[in-house]
C-alpha cells in the first residue's frame, strides 16, 4: 500500500473557524516525515504502506523538510468567504499532480492507495464542497 497526504493552508482559517492557528500545518507535515509520530505514520506502519507527503500549498517555505514533495499551487488558498478559493486552473493543476503522483506509484507496483489531507480548517473546506454538491446554500 502507498498512502498519499497532500497539504495545504485554507484561506477561510483567517476568520478563526478552526481551534487551531494556521501554522499547525506546518508542524503536522513536518511531524509525517521527521519524527514520524502523527495517527497517520501509526496508519502506515500498521498496514505497512509507503507514506508519500505532498506539499500542495502550504503557506510557508517547506523545501527544508526532508522527504516532502513540492508542488506549490499557491501559497495556501484564498478565503472562500470573500472569493473563490483558487482559479480553475489551479484545481485542473492539482488533480493532474494527484493522478501523476498515482501513475507514478502504480509504476512502482503499488496498486493500494489510502489518501488523506493536512490543512488547517479542512473540516471548513469539506462542508463548503458537501453542501454545494448537495445543491445547498446558507
Amino acid at each position: 500500500p502507498c498512502m498519499i497526504i497532500a497539504s495545504a493552508d485554507h484561506g477561510v482559517a483567517d476568520m478563526g473557524v478552526s481551534a487551531y492557528p494556521k501554522e499547525t500545518t506546518v508542524g503536522m507535515t513536518q511531524n509525517y516525515l521527521i519524527p514520524k509520530g502523527a495517527g497517520a505514520n501509526s496508519l502506515a506502519n500498521y498496514c505497512g504502506a509507503q507514506m508519500e507527503v505532498i506539499d500542495m500549498g502550504i503557506d510557508a517555505d517547506m523545501s527544508w523538510v526532508p522527504g516532502l514533495r513540492i508542488h506549490k499551487l499557491g501559497m495556501g488558498t484564498k478565503n472562500f468567504v470573500e472569493e473563490p478559493a483558487m482559479t480553475r486552473e489551479q484545481a485542473i493543476e492539482g488533480i493532474e499532480t494527484g493522478i501523476r503522483l498515482v501513475k507514478e506509484k502504480i509504476d512502482e507496483g503499488f496498486n493500494v492507495f489510502l489518501v488523506g489531507e493536512m490543512g488547517i480548517s479542512n473540516t471548513t473546506a469539506s462542508a463548503l464542497m458537501t453542501a454545494k454538491f448537495a445543491g445547498l446554500t446558507a
